[in-house]
Parts: C-alpha cells; structure tokens; sequence
C-alpha cells in the first residue's frame, strides 16, 4: 500500500513537471532549426563583412579586431563560472513548483552578479585606458582602441546581472521566441552598421559600436520578455 501510494505521488509529482515544463520531439526540432538559421545569418554576415573592411581600411587598423576580440573571449568564460547553474537550479526548482526557491535563487544571484559586473567594469575600463601600454597598437589608433575596448567591457559587465532573470526561455521552453529575437537583433546590428559606414566612412570603430548597441537593445529585449514569460524572475530583499 505505501509503494502504491508512493508511486501515485512520483506518477503525479511527473505529470506535474510535465505540465509546467513543455518537453516535445517537435519542440525540440523547431528549437534547433530557428538556431541553425540565426547562426547562418550571423556567418554569412562575418564572411562579407570581413571582406569588405580588408578592401577598405588598413592592415593596421583591421588587426585591432581580432586583437581586441581575442582580449574578449576570457568575459564568456567568466560569465559561465558565474551563472552556469542559475538556469539547471531554477528550471528544477519550477518544474517541481517550488517558486519560493525560484525567488531564493534569484534574489541570491542578483547582488553577487552586481558586485562581479561592477568590478570588471571597473578592471575592464581600466584596462582599455592603459591599452596602449599592454598591446601593441599604431600611436593614431590609440583612442580607437580605448573606445571599442572600453563598449566591449561595458556590454559584458552589463550581462552579467541580467543573466540571473533571463532563463524564463528556458522556463517555458520559448526557444524558437529567443531565436526570433536573435536573428532580429543582428537585423539591427547591421542597419546601425550600414548606416554608420555608408554615412561616417569605413572604420572598424563602427563593427564594434554597432555591434555594442544592438547588444544592449538585445539585453533589455530579453531581460523584458523572459520576465513576462516567468513573471517569478523577481528580485526579493527578504
């Protein structure tokens, strides 16, 4: 009698999970597709992108882009150690329907990403002040370098605490949404680019500036949707 009635909770307890979080076969093939497709976007742009700065500006003045990116890749892997198990502990504490522990989790994160953002604002500014000093760059690109180096570091520090409310995709399982979303962000990206290279002239000042505010419009869009999606992605003092 106690295992029957054991199993009927787990048997519940699934049916429950299963309710709350859509798990399909063809979910899942939508899912990929629509991420497959931004990704193709995203390349074919690189591709003629690459080409028709090489063609337009110096050797000196394209280098900064692979320099300067190269620098950047340490800000993904900082982020990972820092919000890796937001999405695998929310996603779980939902699926069971505990939203307390849902609130616990992300009014826990919130301060502690605060505080890690700042503080790589602050190194990652500091550090694009004295660029000069630590990379070689050509003295007249100097304080090109500083600006795109200085948009770089505030797009990725901004990241960081609104990484903690942006799981509600994961939560409702809007994947093909946050594709959506993706392949209109770098829609923009490139009119902002357009626009400033057909208007200002060629730099590689503008890849970069583009690039930061159609960033920065895709944050707030995605902080904005994911808590519509999971209005629980709230930040808690008590």
């Amino acid at each position: 009698s106690k295992n029957s009635e054991r199993h009927a909770r787990m048997d519940s307890k699934s049916e429950e999970t299963q309710d709350r979080v859509e798990i399909s076969k063809r979910l899942v093939v939508i899912n990929s597709a629509s991420s497959l497709i931004a990704r193709l976007l995203s390349l074919t742009v690189l591709v003629w992108l690459q080409q028709y700065l090489v063609q337009r500006i110096t050797p000196e003045e394209y280098s900064l882009l692979p320099v300067l990116y190269s620098v950047m890749m340490f800000a993904p892997l900082l982020s990972t150690v820092l919000t890796a198990g937001i999405g695998r502990y929310v996603v779980e504490a939902y699926a069971k329907g505990d939203e307390l522990r849902v609130r616990q989790i992300v009014s826990t994160m919130f301060p502690i990403l605060c505080i890690a953002g700042l503080v790589f604002l602050i190194a990652g500014w500091t550090f694009a002040w004295y660029i000069d000093k630590i990379l070689t760059i050509v003295p007249e690109l100097v304080w090109d370098a500083r600006i795109m180096m200085a948009l770089l570091m505030f797009s990725a520090a901004v990241n960081l605490p609104l990484s903690a409310f942006g799981v509600g995709y994961y939560l409702r399982q809007k994947f093909v949404l946050q594709n959506l979303i993706g392949v209109g962000i770098e829609i923009l990206r490139l009119s902002i680019l357009f626009a400033l290279l057909f208007n200002l002239g060629t730099r590689v000042l503008w890849v970069i500036t583009a690039s930061v505010c159609a960033v920065s419009i895709g944050q707030i869009i995605n902080f904005k949707v994911s808590r519509r999606l999971a209005p629980i992605l709230r930040f808690h003092r008590s």
